[in-house]
């Protein structure tokens, strides 16, 4: 009986077969759609990234309230980071980054990624400085190598050290976790 059955089964598809070549509607052998393109469906295409993020954020360094972070502009090739500095002191002071390739030069992190220093307007690099009377601020601008697409929180350490430093020293500008919203 079960044999009946398997014989049944197979026969049923290759007697529909044979009726559909029969009446011209199919053949095995039949290639004369092959010139026809394949029907395509379009795929739906994600909007791109915005080329420019843009974060006004107004944050205060880890270690020393006088150093803000203003804003923070995130782009394909560079990420932009405005900060100022104020001499809340009573004498006149000086403020200076270490040039790109020294140890105590400023960079970016965002998890296992590190933006380096390229370059700064408004505030000298060593061996100059520049000079900050009491009451004055600040104002600069420094760029980095472009962070990760998607970052959304960064550390900013003033080199290995301010990576390493104790908070309440005081000698180094460091931003750990500063969220971009």
């Amino acid at each position: 009986m079960q044999r009946r059955l398997v014989m049944r089964s197979l026969a049923a598809p290759t007697a529909l077969l044979a009726l559909a070549v029969a009446a011209g509607g199919c053949s095995l052998f039949d290639r004369s759609h092959e010139d026809e393109p394949a029907p395509t469906i379009p795929l739906p295409v994600p909007p791109p990234p915005p080329a420019t993020s843009v974060f006004n954020l107004h944050r205060s360094s880890d270690d020393n309230a006088n150093v803000i972070i203003e804003k923070v502009t995130l782009e394909p090739t560079a990420t932009t980071v405005e900060m100022s500095y104020t001499n809340a002191g009573r004498t006149g002071t000086e403020i200076m980054l270490a040039p790109p390739g020294d140890p105590e030069v400023m960079f970016l992190e965002a998890g296992a990624a590190r933006a380096k220093l390229r370059s700064a307007d408004g505030i000298a690099t060593l061996p100059s400085r520049t000079k900050v009377a009491p009451g004055e601020t600040k104002t600069f601008t420094i760029v980095f190598d472009p962070l990760p697409p998607g970052t959304r929180t960064f550390d900013l350490y003033e080199g290995e050290q301010g990576k390493m430093a104790k908070i309440g020293g005081g000698s180094f500008w460091v931003f750990r976790g500063v969220k971009l919203q």
